[in-house]
């Protein structure tokens, strides 16, 4: 096999013990930031436009890495704001995962002098396969 310098990459793995969580987090976070943009969001219009597409991208990225998946659900807006999304203090997030059934997402606004929440949005992928 022919090999050039476009396909050819150093990895430098550190075995440390004490490290080895910590490494593997840094390496999913760095891995999900590459693929998903550093967002602030202003108002509930660009988190209703642009939110959609961002949590989509990591939940494909939770169906393939369950560390990742466990991560992400247990609490999405730390998750979030670690890769540098930051949504405004009125919306937030609700993870979902059942036994058997891949995990989806709710994202709520808390309505101004209400205890009650609305749903700006569900998000689940589903895996269809047609013949």
């Amino acid at each position: 096999m022919k090999q050039n310098a476009e396909t050819t990459a150093l990895v430098v793995v550190d075995n440390m013990a004490g490290n080895a969580a910590g490494d593997a987090k840094s390496a999913l976070l760095a891995a999900v930031s590459t693929l998903v943009p550093s967002v602030v969001f202003e108002d509930r219009e660009q988190v209703k436009k642009e939110l959609p597409n961002l949590l989509g991208t990591i939940l494909a990225l939770c169906w393939i890495n369950e560390e990742l998946a466990d991560w992400f659900l247990n609490d999405a807006e730390i998750f979030l704001n670690r890769i540098g999304i930051f949504l405004p203090e009125d919306i937030s997030i609700e993870s979902k995962k059942e036994a058997k059934a891949k995990p989806s997402l709710t994202v709520f606004e808390q309505l101004e002098n209400s205890r009650y929440k609305r749903k700006i949005f569900k998000l689940s992928l589903k895996l269809i396969a047609n013949r």
